[in-house]
């Protein structure tokens, strides 16, 4: 087949679509007759599905809120001006359920526009106090919950207004259509909330005010205790402010990128992004070393704390073995910091002394 030059654009693009239609009727395709699901079936297994995702959604939260409240408690020494009363309580509201989710979340667990209690954290004053998951919040200190637009966002202001002290806290809530008054007594912990990110990585990071995990690292974690072990490092990164310290450095860096500008040098931050990694990896080390000691100080088995860098290097084989320019340390080095941690920890145990990290003089 020609084409002239004269022939118009539009016809050889025509022309050009029937052969690849006609290519692609000839061509390969399926050689079964694929059984099919009705419309139907389809979209009632959608609602499944949309069920299943919050239900394991909110069921992972509630397990780290559980994992990390003896964390936040332990470590609340530790945090130094860095805490705050907390009751150890989640609410929701429909108001904070994406519209495609909203009817699966009134029909399977009862949402509305009213603020519901959706977690009592372990051992937490809410706990202590009597409150429930499923309890409609009616009032907070006296004052009635809004509804509707934003309502989850106001009952959680109101609630967290209403224990600015640790004096008592008082809340009405509807359970079995009977109006119950619980008195919730606040409890100072480490002010760092722990979120759930939805996220395949195995990752978790702090931007200094909250600790996020993400899903990947959650399915990671082969038991609490390993999930333990990421929070506690977390939290250990923002009690010892090294977001605010790598961000000091990086200023100072960033000084001589803009001295190097006046000269006619474009250094790209080469100088920032050199000064906030300059102690990224003793950053993580510390991290780990007080993270330990969170953990000991909650009463946490640290005994094979360590392990959880052997299952991480089988998984990321390149880690094994460190480098200058890598933010963090070596896996194997990890490990044996660990190691020597609880050996340090242990050692304190036996001489009933303090649980807390050696501070350089």
């Amino acid at each position: 087949m020609r084409f002239s030059t004269g022939t118009p654009l539009k016809n050889v693009v025509s022309i050009v679509g029937c052969l690849i239609t006609a290519a692609l009727l000839a061509g390969c395709g399926t050689t079964t007759t694929v059984a099919r699901g009705s419309a139907s079936q389809v979209l009632a297994e959608a609602e499944e599905q949309k069920a299943a995702f919050l239900k394991t959604s909110w069921e992972r939260q509630a397990r780290l809120d559980d994992l990390a409240w003896p964390l936040l408690t332990s470590a609340r020494d530790l945090c130094g001006e860095e805490v705050k009363p907390r009751t150890g309580l989640s609410l929701l509201a429909i108001d904070t359920i994406g519209k495609d989710y909203q009817p699966v979340a009134r029909s399977r667990f009862g949402l509305s526009e009213t603020p519901m209690v959706l977690h009592v954290v372990k051992d937490s004053p809410s706990e202590a106090a009597g409150l429930r998951a499923g309890d409609k919040i009616e009032s907070i200190a006296g004052q009635p919950v809004a509804t509707g637009k934003k309502a989850t966002k106001k009952a959680g202001e109101l609630l967290a207004k209403s224990i600015e002290g640790t004096q008592p806290v008082y809340m009405t809530v509807l359970r079995d259509g009977a109006s119950i008054t619980a008195i919730i007594k606040p409890e100072v912990v480490c002010q760092y909330p722990v979120v759930m990110v939805q996220d395949d990585s195995i990752r978790a990071f702090t931007d200094g005010d909250v600790v996020y995990i993400s899903t990947g690292m959650y399915r990671f974690a082969s038991e609490d205790r390993e999930l333990q072990l990421v929070v506690a490092h977390e939290i250990a990164h923002s009690a010892e402010g090294h977001l605010d310290k790598k961000a000091i450095n990086w200023g100072i860096g960033t000084f001589f990128d803009v001295v190097a500008a006046a000269y006619g040098v474009d250094t790209q931050n080469a100088f920032g992004k050199a000064a906030s990694q300059a102690f990224s990896q003793d950053f993580e080390r510390e991290a780990d070393y007080v993270g330990m000691y969170i953990l000991a100080r909650a009463d946490v088995d640290t005994t094979e704390a360590a392990d959880f860098w052997r299952r991480m290097a089988a998984e990321f084989p390149q880690s094994i073995q460190g480098s200058y320019s890598a933010t963090h340390p070596a896996s194997a080095e990890r490990w044996a910091n660990i190691a020597a941690a609880n050996e340090e920890i242990l050692t304190k145990r036996q001489g009933e002394l303090p649980l807390l990290p050696e501070r350089k003089e």
